[in-house]
């Protein structure tokens, strides 16, 4: 590869991942560790790319969250693709945990013919969602609703009583979303919902994100948790996933499910 072809595809990947390690570019490229120091050099001088210790970062602002029902609407199949294949991870008698998001209030529509399972959750839209199903028989699970402070924008449970109720709990498997998702692990723009999140993914054997393919190679405010904490990343096909990003998520056993949104009925 070219020198100039090669500075191209890295200022690809730092403005895709939002970073890039010496390291990793050089064992990518097969190059040495100076000639990609020298490649540094020369892009931070004409893109809005940052050299820091180790690597280099792309210098923009991070992702800020949008109003609830906004993101409701906004890639409305892939949500419903991505809610659709998480449920059929679920399977009987399993203790599960939901955080609050769109992508996670999709997998609570999608839940049936299964028995016997237990749900915990923070969010009263996803509680909701659970009663009205078991109400018309379309569910016959327990629903565990976190008490706390209820945010009146997500209408979810935010609070240190939130956190203490869920660490009394031991879990089979935790589906979580969050504001986006690079290689270096998933960030929120709440604080308070990174919190949770963290905590709900450290009390449960397996871990799954649930995200928008738009999501991927970008940060926001907080940084919750690295892939390795994951344990599965379901997500659509609407945006290609970097190679850098699957090469990650395979470095830290970290499964990557791809659904076609376009499929689904």
């Amino acid at each position: 590869m070219l020198t100039d072809q090669r500075r191209e595809e890295i200022t690809r990947i730092i403005y895709t991942e939002g970073r890039a390690y010496i390291s990793e570019l050089a064992d990518l490229f097969n190059v040495s560790g100076e000639t990609i120091r020298r490649d540094l050099n020369e892009i931070v001088k004409n893109n809005k790319i940052k050299k820091v210790h180790g690597g280099a970062v792309c210098i923009n602002k991070p992702i800020r969250k949008e109003q609830y029902d906004i993101r409701k609407m906004k890639n409305y199949k892939q949500k419903l693709a991505i809610g659709k294949y998480a449920a059929k991870l679920i399977g009987n008698n399993d203790i599960i945990a939901m955080d609050t998001g769109t992508d996670t209030e999709s997998l609570a529509f999608n839940i049936r013919g299964v028995k016997g399972i237990i749900i915990i959750t923070n969010s009263l839209k996803i509680a909701q969602v659970l009663s009205d199903k078991r109400k018309r028989g379309d569910f016959d699970g327990q629903i565990i609703m976190l008490g706390g402070d209820i945010d009146s924008d997500t209408d979810c449970a935010y609070s240190p009583l939130t956190n203490e109720m869920l660490s009394r709990f031991a879990v089979d498997k935790a589906f979580v979303g969050a504001t986006a998702i690079n290689s270096l692990g998933i960030t929120s723009w709440d604080i308070r919902h990174g919190v949770f999140t963290e905590q709900l993914c450290k009390v449960a054997e397996k871990c799954y994100f649930l995200a928008d393919s738009d999501k991927f190679g970008k940060h926001s405010f907080y940084n919750i948790c690295p892939i390795s904490d994951l344990d599965a990343i379901i997500t659509d096909n609407k945006y290609p996933i970097s190679e850098m990003f699957k090469e990650s998520c395979k470095k830290n056993n970290c499964q990557i499910y791809i659904v076609d949104a376009e499929s689904v009925d």
